[in-house]
């Protein structure tokens, strides 16, 4: 398989303050996920129509507070969310997850500061969640095996 640095990732885990989920690329790039925009972005059928490709999940029924209770690897190429709201079946590939980025749709205003701040800390809160912020809500860390911590812990 053919490294591609632009959607592999380096590290993921939370930001230090747990308030958003962060992904260093092998690229270099340092991009940063607000709970509630990775929610409403979720690729699934049940919030995506499948033959059309429009978003059927509305913004108005997704709680500004959302979080999620668990992040899971899906092999080494995607991300699985257990939502505070009960949501599970999204997948988001990294690939998703970077255009996320690229695009200005990671719900982070202030772009500049998350790659000049020292260890991600960007914000107030705790929106990823408490098991996110120690470390428990990373589960089978394909991307830092080595890791235990900093997000990550192995099934």
């Amino acid at each position: 398989m053919t490294a591609r640095p632009r959607v592999d990732p380096e590290h993921i885990g939370p930001t230090d303050d747990g308030a958003h989920l962060r992904i260093e690329w092998k690229d270099g790039t340092v991009s940063e996920y607000a709970p509630r925009a990775l929610r409403l972005a979720c690729p699934c059928a049940g919030c995506v129509e499948e033959m059309t490709g429009v978003r059927i999940l509305r913004p108005e029924d997704v709680d500004p507070r959302v979080y999620p209770t668990a992040i899971h690897y899906v092999g080494r190429y995607a991300l699985q969310f257990v939502w505070s709201d009960g949501h599970s079946t999204g997948i988001y590939t990294y690939e998703h997850l970077r255009k996320l980025w690229d695009d200005g749709e990671a719900g982070i205003t202030d772009r500049t500061e998350i790659q000049e701040t020292p260890n991600g800390e960007t914000g107030e809160g705790d929106a990823m969640g408490e098991g996110a912020r120690e470390g428990r809500a990373m589960e089978g860390d394909p991307v830092a095996e080595e890791e235990p911590e900093g997000g990550a812990t192995k099934d």
